[in-house]
């Protein structure tokens, strides 16, 4: 029953959380499409014919980066690429990350669990992490490959497996959703504060515009940060099918040692990504 409980919160919140973030797109799109039809007709060029019309333009600013994400996702991907700063592995990381994903099919295979298909990555910092993206992007750190690559291999397949839950479970996928309905309000909200609001006077309009575009978003993102814990208990229960409990609990042993969290408000504590794992190694253990 907890179980069936947590799925439905974590879809509850994915589903307010695109539904508000939408929000933003679309009241951005209502300012900037009569904004863009009467300029044009000041420069005598034909405006927006009907409301239909207006409303079909909505529509494309609001929604057409987060359509053309998941009908063209390869270079959705890429940009994601970009921003997170995951490259291709080189030579010796690519051995390393090839032995890794070989223990896992082995592991996957005995227990008779389907692997989601991945595209490893490598993010050049020296931070021990790893996180996954997108439709299939599991990367990472420099810093934690450097660290477990010599005997560490069992190690760094159970946090594969974990990130790979992820992608299982669609977390990065709504995460992907909303990152690209966001993409809209980000470049208005560049474009005022690079034109409008450096205008005395005329600036407070441009910021109050701007709250208007991003509240909801930010509501939106923090719906999202409500579910991430439960999420996190999710991934580790699919990492456990492949590697069983022990594997996990072993990892999640490990990475309690680097554990830190000195407090904080309610909403920094309620929106805290990841549970103790502590806690995470006792739920992989005993369910």
């Amino acid at each position: 029953m907890k179980s069936i409980a947590r799925l439905l919160f974590i879809e509850l919140l994915r589903m307010l959380s695109i539904a508000v973030s939408a929000l933003s797109s679309v009241a951005m799109a209502f300012v900037l499409v009569p904004i863009t039809h009467y300029a044009a007709m000041l420069v005598g060029l034909e405006g927006i014919k009907s409301d239909a019309e207006s409303y079909v333009w909505v529509a494309v600013v609001a929604f057409s980066p987060v359509w053309l994400a998941f009908v063209l996702p390869y270079w959705a991907e890429r940009f994601l690429d970009v921003e997170n700063g995951g490259r291709a592995p080189s030579t010796r990381e690519t051995e390393l990350i090839d032995r890794v994903h070989a223990h896992l099919v082995k592991a996957a295979e005995k227990r008779e669990v389907k692997l989601p298909k991945v595209v490893y990555r490598v993010i050049d910092t020296g931070q021990i992490n790893a996180c996954a993206y997108g439709r299939n992007r599991v990367a990472f750190t420099r810093g934690l490959l450097h660290r477990h690559g010599t005997d560490g291999i069992e190690h760094l397949a159970a946090i594969a497996a974990h990130e790979m839950g992820h992608l299982r479970n669609w977390d990065t996928r709504f995460m992907m959703a909303n990152r690209f309905l966001g993409l809209p309000v980000n470049l208005a909200i560049s474009i005022l504060n690079n034109t409008v609001n450096r205008i005395p006077f005329i600036g407070l309009f441009g910021f109050l515009l701007l709250i208007a575009f991003r509240l909801p978003a930010d509501i939106g993102q923090f719906l999202l940060r409500l579910s991430s814990q439960s999420t996190e208990y999710q991934a580790d229960a699919f990492a456990r099918k492949v590697l069983g409990s022990e594997g996990m609990a072993a990892a999640l042993d490990e990475l309690g040692h680097s554990d830190e969290w000195h407090g904080g408000s309610v909403t920094d504590t309620v929106t805290r990504s990841h549970p103790s794992s502590e806690l995470r190694r006792d739920r992989v253990l005993h369910g």
